[in-house]
């Protein structure tokens, strides 16, 4: 079955996280994702980001590039301006994850870009959007994950604040310009016009505080930190502790509450008067967790999980490790692999998507440059190309 992507072509201008796993979900569906990396610089600047980093290669590239073609230009010359340009009559759409600034002056935007192709998409996935006071500053995850305040209420009351390990702001970001990128592909192929596309990490990251941020911009409520990571609202709803370990309850509904209760041997709860809905137990929510705290510490996460995972939503805290070798085994073709010269073997999480029940095949990442003559020289020109790396 031909991949659904299959007939897009996109060029992108893009450096570690966002940029990369955007186009690296079409390169999953069949579109030919043709990077373009400037050689002076050393390509991308994640090909080099230890550890497990040789010359130009590194796992952390690999992650984020698997199935593209590497060229190499550079966009402030007037031969790989016109290289480019001549790329860019035979593309769908041009992604870039740079400054707003540095994307406006190496001409990357649909004003710029309509003269070659009125067809052509241009997405931006940048930072701090294109026109607010901070559209010239770099971003990273980090950054943003401190700027929108979720490291302000992330963590136990009382403690530093702290980020969420995983770049969630990147990766959310990323499907979010997949998403509005193919929405511009599909309008160019409908009515022959292309378009701008902006997103941006500060909008992508302030719109999922979704409830949270229209108790607040509505009433005036405010999120803070909540112990065992409860949920703001839903009682109880939160970490747990166990007899070895950690587990997250989360009767969020009444008929989970009363088969939490049956299951945990206190049916009796489900006619008190304290915890009879949701506002009472809201209203004695100390009180209902000591009784809970109590009984999780009888017995170990596993044997929770046995005993209730039938009848209520929980989920035992695993560790980084676990996680990992649980998800392997349980999901044995969600993990890809494929040779690498300089790496060896890679092995990664693939796609999450699925088109009739099918996972993509992945390919390693490009090797700096390793597509320039091919690609040019498709375009008729007649290149010598540098020297792969």
């Amino acid at each position: 079955m031909a991949q659904p992507l299959s007939e897009i072509r996109i060029l992108a201008l893009e450096e570690y996280g966002v940029g990369p796993f955007a186009t690296q979900l079409f390169a999953d569906l069949g579109a030919e994702v043709i990077k373009i990396e400037n050689l002076a610089r050393g390509g991308d600047s994640s090909r080099h980001v230890s550890p497990h980093q040789v010359d130009n290669h590194s796992l952390y590239f690999e992650s984020l590039n698997r199935g593209k073609r590497s060229i190499t230009l550079d966009l402030k010359s007037s031969d790989g301006r016109r290289d480019f340009h001549r790329l860019v009559t035979t593309a769908d759409a041009v992604l870039n994850n740079l400054r707003s600034t540095t994307a406006a002056s190496l001409g990357l935007r649909y004003q710029d870009l309509k003269v070659v192709n009125p067809r052509i998409v241009c997405c931006s996935a940048s930072g701090w959007g294109p026109d607010g006071p901070r559209a010239g500053e770099p971003a990273y995850d980090y950054l943003l994950q401190s700027y929108i305040g979720n490291m302000a209420v992330t963590g136990e009351p009382g403690q530093p604040p702290a980020r969420s390990a995983v770049p969630w702001v990147d990766t959310s970001t990323a499907f979010a310009a997949a998403f509005a990128m193919l929405a511009g592909i599909w309008s160019a192929r409908s009515n022959g016009e292309g378009c701008d596309v902006n997103v941006s990490m500060v909008d992508v990251g302030m719109c999922q505080w979704m409830y949270m941020a229209t108790w607040y911009l509505s009433v005036g409520t405010r999120q803070e930190r909540q112990t065992m990571s409860r949920h703001p609202s839903i009682v109880p709803s939160q970490l747990f502790e166990t007899a070895d370990g950690h587990v997250v309850v989360m009767p969020q509904t009444q008929d989970f509450w009363r088969a939490l209760c049956v299951g945990l041997g206190i049916p009796e709860l489900v006619e008190d008067d304290r915890f009879r809905d949701m506002e009472s137990r809201r209203a004695h929510k100390e009180e209902l967790v000591a009784i809970l705290t109590e009984i999780f510490q009888r017995k170990t996460s596993d044997e929770w999980i046995q005993l209730l995972a039938d009848v209520v939503p929980i989920g035992k805290v695993n560790s980084f490790a676990e996680a990992m070798d649980g998800y392997a085994v349980e999901y044995p073709s969600q993990i890809v692999t494929w040779e690498h010269e300089s790496l060896g073997p890679v092995r990664t999480i693939g796609s999450p998507i699925r088109i009739n029940g099918s996972r993509t095949r992945s390919r390693r990442a490009p090797y700096l440059g390793e597509h320039t003559d091919e690609v040019l020289s498709a375009l008729g020109r007649d290149i010598r190309s540098p020297q792969v790396l």
